[in-house]
């Protein structure tokens, strides 16, 4: 009798356990969809005014205009002038071209690197530049505190 009371108990036991696999589950909640990665805004201002002192003993204002990254512009003001330049190929630095200069027969290009800046000119002819010259090695100006 002791065996059958035993054995009993041991099927009691295991079908409690067994009867929690039994019961119905509540449906979980559907997994979230995965967010699609969103381009961050862009940190801080667009556009950054530098002042420079060049060699040759002139004064020049750069803003430069990064709200597009690909089409990057340097807008210069020299002697009274603006020049609108655009965002060009460069190994180093960052480097600035446009389609006129101090005369209509010259390009003006804007290299910069760190705190300096290079200036140069070069002959327009049919359409294409020949020939970078040096014009000036630019400085920024730390402004006053």
């Amino acid at each position: 009798m002791r065996k059958v009371m035993m054995a009993a108990a041991l099927l009691g036991a295991s079908g409690l356990a067994l009867a929690g696999c039994g019961e119905k589950q509540e449906a979980s909640a559907p997994a979230e969809a995965p967010k699609t990665a969103e381009a961050p805004a862009p940190a801080g201002p667009t556009t950054t005014e530098v002042d420079y002192r060049c060699s040759n003993g002139k004064a020049v204002k750069a803003v430069y205009d990064n709200a597009d990254p690909k089409a990057a512009k340097a807008i210069l003001t020299i002697d009274g002038m603006t020049y609108v330049t655009t965002i060009a190929i460069s190994a180093s630095g960052a480097r600035y071209t446009s389609d006129t200069a101090p005369t209509a027969e010259r390009r003006l290009t804007w290299w910069t690197k760190g705190d300096n800046a290079d200036w140069y000119e070069s002959l327009l002819t049919a359409g294409d530049a020949q020939g970078l010259q040096p014009v000036a090695n630019c400085t920024k100006v730390e402004a006053a505190s």
